[in-house]
């Protein structure tokens, strides 16, 4: 499974897949990071815990990475690997767990693209045959 960009104007694309939502969620963040780092690997030194909930799973996913990209823009954050829970509820979908990740390393890292925001163009979030899909338009 995992992640591939492809071409949008002026912003980057990317297009995930994983075989459980949950899966869908961590590989949005390490493809998150890869945009940020330039798609250099993460080193899993830090745990974070996140609880979210939305009314759809394309909100809880766009509430997510703007979660990550938050961290990103203040400590210089990179998430890498992670044990989430996705889960809908009713009417509302949920997000638990923790993700690693580790500070920018300025060494083996550089910031490769500034990452605006998590935009709603093209979002989609859709359960396949072989598991789950997302498209995701960042704002570059």
């Amino acid at each position: 499974m995992g992640f591939r960009f492809f071409d949008h104007t002026a912003d980057v694309g990317l297009e995930v897949n994983a075989s459980t939502v949950s899966a869908l969620f961590e590989e949005a963040a390490v493809a998150l990071s890869a945009v940020l780092s330039g798609s250099a690997p993460v080193e899993p030194r830090e745990r974070v815990s996140v609880s979210l909930t939305a009314c759809s799973v394309e909100q809880l996913l766009v509430d997510w990475l703007v979660e990550l990209l938050g961290r990103f823009d203040i400590e210089l954050w990179l998430a890498g690997s992670g044990r989430l829970v996705v889960e809908q509820r009713g009417d509302r979908w949920h997000l638990n767990g923790a993700v690693a990740g580790a500070p920018l390393d300025p060494h083996r890292q550089s910031t490769a693209l500034p990452v605006k925001g998590i935009t709603y163009h093209r979002l989609s979030v859709r359960q396949t045959a072989d598991g789950w899909r997302a498209t995701i338009v960042l704002d570059v």
